[in-house]
């Protein structure tokens, strides 16, 4: 299996360059791009994007938000071409062993995750991953842009268009559809790999141009890329479960971030590629692309060189082009329901997620990166640790002498921080534009996400300021290792070399250490599900489940799922929930319109006129007949008197205490 992984990554890269060189070539002429790493790694990122975007035009017939990825590249050839210079390339073909180390690890990280032995899958994805892989095969089945699978399964129809991640959903499409491997094993081992390698190119392109040995970048792309806060010297319940598992959004977020940057000095350019952002992850590029645009179009009017007409033409059409795909668009769009703003719940929810980016994304989270820094660049980035330290002692001091700042935490520790930070800077010099750029957009994307949850209470504006904290300060951490005349770190005061080795290696071993310890999901019972195979091998037709659940309320209901092994072989082997009108527990709640986009609930909405008052177990029956649905998960310990409906339809029963689950196959014809 870990051959298979690195086989077809390793195709898709190799595809992916092919498909972005002349593409590349165009942006090469554009901006005067040198370094072979740099132009691989336009090439593979360009190359994905047209990838995925002619699949999209091809399975929705042409109504799709993709159309936009065109608009840059197109305008693109309408610039002027750079006048040729003479640029010092210190790229080399051995520099290429940064990128093939991170595939390599990254086949055997993502192998290792789910299958022990590299041979055998064994353990659970994360329901993220779930719900993105069953998002892709909605897009593919239905040809329709539409984030809610089920919907897209069971009631595929054109959709108003909808902003949200899909680049990658198609790509994974595209990519069942080449290999012949379902969507959630595309999800686990191509799409990860995939993108943690275009970070490595990445990454490695900026590396090569400190001069310094290449362990060294290599040894710092690896710990980018793989550790995150496994480097911790504790275990954080939330970061271990919740932010490595991120890592798959982030990958899809970081190489935009670094396409970007090699475009720093071609604003004109750079302005045209920032149209990109929206496509890549709604919530936070449209915003992160809105405050960056918004940067360069005034610092361009206060210097000689002013904007484009083809930036100006491009940014026109894009508003267009997306305005006519938005009112072709049918059907409705769902999203939270508004309710009374309250600014003060506005500002200190700002101020929750502020203290949430800096101190546990910016300190626990990337701490230990702050001091490889200090070792390899500028050892007085060690001193970025204490303002840390101290706003929190400082606050806990309040706190113990006037209770009445416990009410405050959040913004007496922002304030606090920002107030150390500044006074340091002032003493040691040790930010420069760059960094209070970054800064400035965590923290405006925080206060954006705060008046979100102010205005609508859905907890999923959270991830706004979490993902973008967690990409903006990667970036600015790798930024940190930039070669700055007059710098120098801990490691290089160093004169005796086997220390300084000594030390690298140690670095190196504790990394490694960390990451293979950690496992990223939890085991599942084998023998239950290698039964249930055995059985389904035989079954003809869409695999397609209900799930009768005792957990009818969740913040995120698309969390309302069972069976997720079988969609490593099985293709059509998603669960849909009916159990959601059981109670009421999610009316009124944030998640209410989340809940209202599944299937059963528009089947209940329909129906439920023509049956008596709390003659539940009929409508399942009547939706279960009516989607031919053959098979069902039942939680262990589910009241078997809401289940006497079933009764004659049932055929086969399977069970696993391991996992409290049950597994049912009945005949639908038979409700």
């Amino acid at each position: 299996m870990l051959f298979q992984v690195f086989a077809f990554n390793l195709i898709v890269l190799l595809a992916f360059v092919f498909l972005g060189f002349y593409p590349c070539r165009l942006l090469e002429r554009k901006t005067q791009t040198v370094g072979i790493l740099t132009k691989a790694f336009l090439s593979l990122f360009l190359g994905y994007i047209l990838f995925e975007t002619g699949l999209a035009i091809i399975e929705t017939k042409g109504h799709t938000v993709q159309w936009l990825n065109i608009i840059p590249i197109g305008f693109l050839y309408f610039l002027p071409d750079k006048i040729s210079l003479k640029t010092r390339d210190n790229q080399k073909p051995i520099h290429f062993f940064i990128p093939i180390s991170v595939l390599v690890f990254a086949c055997w990280y993502f192998t290792k995750s789910y299958a022990f032995d590299l041979q055998t899958i064994d353990k659970y994805p994360f329901i993220d991953i779930v719900s993105y892989a069953a998002t892709s095969f909605g897009l593919d089945r239905s040809g329709t842009e539409v984030s809610f699978a089920d919907a897209a399964i069971y009631n595929p129809q054109p959709s108003q268009i909808n902003l949200y991640h899909f680049t990658e959903l198609w790509a994974s499409a595209g990519f069942c559809k080449i290999f012949g491997v379902t969507s959630l094993w595309s999800m686990c081992f191509i799409v990860p790999v995939f993108l943690f390698s275009i970070i490595g190119f990445g990454l490695g392109s900026i590396a090569t141009e400190r001069k310094e040995p290449a362990i060294f970048s290599i040894l710092l792309i690896v710990v980018f890329c793989f550790s995150n806060h496994k480097l911790l010297f504790f275990d954080d319940v939330f970061l271990l479960n919740v932010l490595d598992l991120h890592g798959l959004k982030l990958s899809l977020i970081i190489p935009c971030f670094l396409f970007l940057y090699h475009l720093r000095n071609h604003r004109q350019v750079l302005l045209l590629f920032l149209l990109w952002m929206p496509q890549i992850n709604i919530l936070l590029s449209v915003l992160l692309g809105l405050v960056i645009g918004v940067y360069f179009f005034t610092t361009f009017f206060t210097k000689e060189e002013r904007i484009s007409a083809q930036v100006w033409f491009a940014y026109i059409l894009f508003s267009l082009v997306f305005l006519g795909l938005v009112w072709s668009g049918k059907g409705q769009s769902g999203g939270p329901a508004f309710r009374e703003f309250s600014i003060q719940l506005a500002l200190h929810t700002s101020f929750n997620y502020t203290r949430e980016a800096f101190f546990n994304l910016g300190f626990n989270y990337w701490a230990v990166f702050i001091v490889v820094a200090a070792a390899v660049s500028n050892w007085k980035y060690v001193l970025l640790l204490p303002p840390f330290l101290f706003s929190k002692g400082v606050f806990k001091g309040l706190g113990m002498v006037l209770p009445v700042f416990q009410g405050f935490a959040s913004e007496i520790e922002v304030v606090l921080l920002f107030l150390f930070l500044v006074l340091l800077n002032r003493k040691f010099k040790i930010f420069h534009a760059r960094f209070y750029l970054g800064f400035a957009i965590i923290v405006i994307l925080c206060l954006v996400a705060g008046i979100g949850y102010a205005l609508t209470g859905f907890m999923d504006f959270e991830q706004i300021f979490t993902l973008v904290a967690a990409s903006s300060i990667f970036i600015v951490c790798f930024f940190l290792f930039e070669s700055v005349e007059g710098q120098t770190g801990f490691l290089f005061l160093i004169k005796t070399k086997w220390v300084k080795w000594g030390l690298a290696s140690c670095v190196l071993v504790f990394v490694l250490w960390k990451t293979i310890r950690f496992q990223r999901a939890l085991p599942f019972d084998q023998k239950f599900y290698n039964e249930i195979t055995m059985e389904l091998e035989s079954e003809k037709g869409d695999l397609f489940s209900a799930y009768i659940s005792n957990r009818r309320y969740s913040p995120f209901p698309l969390h309302i799922k069972a069976g997720f092994p079988l969609l490593f072989t099985f293709p059509t082997a998603f669960s849909t929930p009916v159990t959601m009108f059981e109670d009421s527990s999610w009316r009124g709640k944030d998640i209410a319109w989340h809940v209202e986009q599944f299937p059963f609930y528009s089947f209940y909405k329909a129906k439920k006129r023509g049956f008596p008052d709390g003659d539940l177990p009929n409508l399942k029956g009547q939706f279960l007949k009516e989607k031919k649905i053959r098979f069902l998960w039942i939680d262990e310990g589910y009241d078997p008197n809401k289940l006497s409906f079933l009764d004659k339809s049932v055929k086969k029963k399977f069970i696993t205490a391991a996992d409290h689950l049950e597994f049912w196959i009945i005949d639908p014809e038979k409700l």
